[in-house]
């Protein structure tokens, strides 16, 4: 088990936190801007207080104090270090994380002294690109990544490597995230590279059976996944496209959106969207048919890729 850091070591990331006006009509978001040039994609808030994120070039960041103070390095004290693509935690002190090459690990956060450790675990066979996690439990994973030359692209973890792709197109698909309900009931997002076209497929049996699902999304890729229950699940992609699941798919886009990199939802009426040119959307009436998305610019020169809140009124985007 490798040793990672001990905060409080103060630092400045580009993480924004989230405060929320009690009346709920009113946000700011607060900037932290960073030394390290490598940039950060995936974020998770465990609760309002912490949060740990990842990125390239095996850079890793954690916090315990709201984002006052940061502390950050790598999964290894020394190269090669592989790009990490994205952190699932299933309780407030681990989680896993998944990256390039098949990068697999999980991660143990020490509350009694800020440190965070890592477990390096060996990844699926063949050396894919794993591009998105979601942790149920320890030794209760899934993973999901790009295309290997067959079929294998959704993986099960539970001590062992499972490949669970049957229903899926043999189609030169890459997958961007993947969540679960429950043990049985998930879903998975990305692009099928031979059509071109947005794919979502869902499982009610663990994996052992995919079915597509989402008729009429786009061209391009759905990059962002949000899984807050059964049938209510939440997807967004390329140009603004955003689907809506509440036990049949509804069309929640935005007109004239950028490309959505994450989404998610505090309630089932108001949620976030994060995408490219520093672009940040917001909407509070999520119920209805054509919801208003609301954008600011945070900062045109950077795409922002996550967002992860750990409560209603607090969070972080990178």
């Amino acid at each position: 088990m490798k040793k990672y850091f001990c905060l409080p070591t103060i630092i400045l990331l580009a993480v924004l936190l989230l405060t929320t006006a009690v009346s709920a009509i009113s946000h700011t978001w607060k900037e932290q801007l960073s030394t390290s040039e490598a940039s950060l994609v995936s974020i998770y808030a465990m609760d309002y207080k912490h949060a740990f994120a990842v990125g390239d070039s095996g850079i890793v960041a954690g916090t315990s104090n709201w984002g006052q103070d940061w502390a950050y390095g790598t999964y290894t004290a020394t190269p090669p270090w592989e790009d990490l693509n994205h952190t699932h935690f299933y309780s407030s002190s681990e989680g896993y994380i998944v990256g390039d090459n098949k990068f697999f690990a999980k991660v143990t956060y020490e509350a009694s002294t800020g440190n965070f450790y890592f477990t390096s675990i060996s990844g699926p066979t063949p050396d894919i690109n794993l591009n998105g996690c979601f942790a149920l439990g320890n030794d209760d994973a899934w993973v999901a990544g790009d295309f290997d030359g067959t079929v294998n692209r959704v993986y099960y973890f539970d001590g062992a490597w499972n490949s669970r792709n049957t229903g899926i197109s043999a189609n030169d698909t890459s997958f961007k995230k993947i969540g679960f309900v429950d043990p049985n009931e998930g879903y998975v997002v990305g692009k099928d590279n031979v059509t071109g076209m947005k794919v979502v497929y869902s499982t009610a049996n663990a994996g052992l059976l995919w079915s597509p699902e989402v008729t009429g999304a786009g061209s391009g890729s759905f990059n962002a996944l949000h899984v807050r229950g059964s049938n209510d699940v939440w997807v967004a992609g390329t140009s603004g496209e955003v689907y809506y699941y509440d036990g049949s798919w509804a069309s929640k886009s935005i007109t004239g959106g950028v490309d959505i990199k994450d989404i998610y939802f505090i309630s089932a009426t108001e949620g976030w969207a994060v995408g490219e040119g520093g672009t940040l959307y917001h909407t509070e009436n999520a119920d209805v048919a054509s919801p208003t998305w609301s954008s600011q610019i945070l900062d045109a020169s950077y795409t922002l890729e996550a967002i992860s809140f750990g409560s209603s009124s607090s969070g972080w985007i990178v």
